[in-house]
């Protein structure tokens, strides 16, 4: 509560001091400032002032950063205007606070500290200095038998606290394409070193195992015999193998009816009551006329056609990030209109396991360019599942695909 109240009455001052009367100057600053830690790095996101702004400075504290301490605050880094992303990669594993100022044309910074705004009010810290490709476990002597109607799996990790996921396919494993056509089978703690999967009968699978994490960056390690199975296995197609039909049982004795009647407050029966309807009133005939001749004239008019929207995020990305892979595929199929070769790629990317946040991210560039390929129907359910993460990024777009749907245009 006193949290609170020194947070209301800092962000008063803020304001005053934003719109001094005095000076009639107006001071920018960004907005949704975000700071997110990932393995061994920590992106922030903001959204630019709408000012005009030559570039912005970013700071980092072991503290929330205000007037009283930002000259211990560390500068690390500086943007154009218009990136509004920027990646830290800190030397050690300590809880740091951010802050993004505006520096105009002219050179002058804005330090305004403004909670929510353009800080971070809560402490993130990376989990390792260390790269992922150190981090990752090595996986080797991989070997696959059949037990039963089930495949075992046994190898050895270098590093059992790491998870790892077990990928199948009907066709050998052996580049970063093939990953794609795969199933990914499970994921669980390599400390386990055995995993069994239930196939379906009668096909023959290859299997292969990665560090989880390192998968989410799109890198994938293939070394056959340690990692990836070199003959595929099949468990035998039998009887036993085909689950057998299950009869549902009736009820020997019917659920008792609901008695819609009694009083909710008493358990008496209702009485009918001395209500009644007020009788119906047909329409005019000049009335109807006149409301059918205004709906004729009205004619559906189409929402404009939205922009192409990337994320500030996923405009940039270092080489081993989660999204390193979605950001090149964006940066050339999207951004170049090549839709059916975007489409495929955003679909063989999400075959990958990732985060929430980058599969909703996925979605709504899917949506997008079903929407240029004329797929409404299918560019809307993709746009639904984004929807409850960024409202205000799928609005513009889901009013567009209301109009073509109500006119038809599904396909």
């Amino acid at each position: 509560m006193k949290r609170s109240l020194i947070l209301l009455v800092f962000s008063i001052f803020i304001v005053q001091l934003i719109f001094s009367e005095s000076t009639g100057v107006f001071a920018p600053f960004v907005s949704r400032l975000k700071a997110v830690a990932g393995l061994n790095t920590i992106k922030l996101t903001w959204l630019d002032s709408e000012d005009d702004i030559k570039e912005y400075s970013i700071y980092r504290s072991s503290e929330i950063i205000s007037n009283t301490n930002f000259s211990s605050a560390e500068k690390i880094g500086t943007v154009p205007g218009g990136k509004q992303i920027f990646l830290d990669i800190p030397k050690d594993t300590k809880s740091y606070y951010y802050t993004v100022l505006a520096v105009d044309n002219a050179g002058n910074e804005y330090k305004l500290f403004i909670p929510y705004r353009n800080i971070t009010m809560e402490p993130v810290s990376i989990t390792s200095v260390s790269s992922p490709d150190e981090l990752a476990a090595k996986i080797s002597n991989i070997k696959a038998v059949v037990l039963d109607n089930k495949v075992k799996l046994t190898f050895k990790s270098s590093k059992p606290e790491r998870e790892v996921a077990v990928y199948r396919s009907t066709s050998p494993i052996q580049e970063l394409e093939d990953i794609s056509n795969s199933t990914l089978a499970g994921v669980f703690p390599s400390s386990q070193e055995f995993f069994i999967d239930k196939p379906v009968p009668g096909i023959s699978y290859y299997y292969a195992i990665f560090d989880s994490e390192l998968t989410k960056s799109g890198k994938f390690s293939f070394a056959p015999g340690e990692n990836l199975t070199l003959n595929s296995i099949e468990t035998p197609l039998s009887l036993d193998s085909i689950s057998p039909y299950t009869v549902r049982t009736v009820r020997t004795e019917p659920l008792p009816y609901l008695d819609f009647f009694p009083s909710i407050e008493t358990g008496m029966t209702i009485t009918n009551g001395d209500f009644a309807l007020p009788p119906v009133v047909p329409i005019q005939p000049a009335v109807s006329g006149a409301v059918a001749r205004l709906l004729s004239e009205l004619e559906p008019v189409a929402p404009p056609i939205p922009d192409i929207y990337i994320f500030p995020s996923d405009m940039d990305s270092v080489e081993n990030s989660e999204t390193y892979r979605l950001v090149r595929i964006l940066k050339t199929d999207f951004l170049n209109k090549n839709w059916p070769e975007a489409y495929k790629l955003l679909g063989d990317y999400l075959s990958v396991r990732h985060t929430r946040e980058v599969v909703l991210r996925t979605h709504f560039y899917l949506g997008q360019v079903l929407y240029f390929q004329g797929s409404y129907l299918k560019s809307f359910n993709e746009f639904v599942l984004a929807e409850g993460e960024f409202y205000n990024e799928t609005k513009p777009w889901l009013d567009s695909l209301f109009y073509h749907i109500q006119n038809k245009d599904l396909f």
